[in-house]
């Protein structure tokens, strides 16, 4: 019953029917994530709802939604519920979105102990240790491009869109395999400067930067 109330407060979050704020003054994604850490007290084997929840805090990119989703992670962290490697996905990117960077890293590279091979894992920590300045990630970055199927390879597609061209782009949709390496690696090493030719080519890129 816990966990439904939490689904159903975080439900009502997602779909804007609700009023914004919930008990307390708190809002409902945050009600929800409390309910949802009582939840994982009571069965250590439920982590849709959390992962739900941190899911849903990253797609609105609300600072308190965030700040909620992360606080709710690092509750949990310490209980079963907590070494689940969807969750520590979860945690990693949470924690990176909110600037904690260390904790991203640290979770990170635990994960990466587990799943060394996991191409999900090598992109979340791949671009973790990145954004905190270590350039191990691009190996790792790179690592899991390569091995990386369709629906991963669409996770690392959403990260490139905005800065790369569109022929570029229309190059890595057509790839498979470390040949979706080779063409990211020749766009960076400018190995074809036929695709910076015009800014026409970059409407992703304009549009996400906000210029006119």
């Amino acid at each position: 019953p816990i966990a439904a109330r939490g689904l159903a407060k975080l439900t009502l979050s997602a779909s804007g029917g609700a009023p914004p704020r919930g008990l307390f003054g708190s809002s409902l994604l945050r009600d929800a994530g409390k309910d949802l850490v009582r939840s994982a007290e009571l069965d250590s084997t439920y982590s849709e709802g959390v992962i739900r929840l941190a899911d849903q805090a990253l797609l609105d990119r609300h600072d308190d939604e965030l700040r909620a989703a992360r606080e709710m992670l690092r509750q949990v962290a310490s209980q079963p519920i907590g070494r689940n490697p969807d969750v520590m996905l979860a945690r990693v990117r949470i924690e990176r979105a909110t600037g904690e960077l260390d904790s991203a890293v640290r979770v990170a590279n635990a994960l990466l102990r587990r799943r060394p091979d996991d191409p999900l894992v090598l992109l979340e920590a791949g671009h973790t240790l990145m954004v905190h300045g270590d350039i191990e990630g691009a190996g790792l970055w790179f690592a899991g491009l390569d091995r990386a199927p369709d629906p991963v390879a669409a996770r690392y597609r959403e990260d490139l869109r905005v800065i790369l061209p569109n022929q570029v782009l229309a190059d890595f949709d057509a790839a498979h395999g470390p040949a979706r390496s080779a063409v990211i690696r020749a766009f960076l090493e400018g190995d074809d400067p036929t695709h910076l030719r015009s800014g026409e080519e970059h409407p992703n890129r304009i549009r996400e930067t906000g210029a006119p």
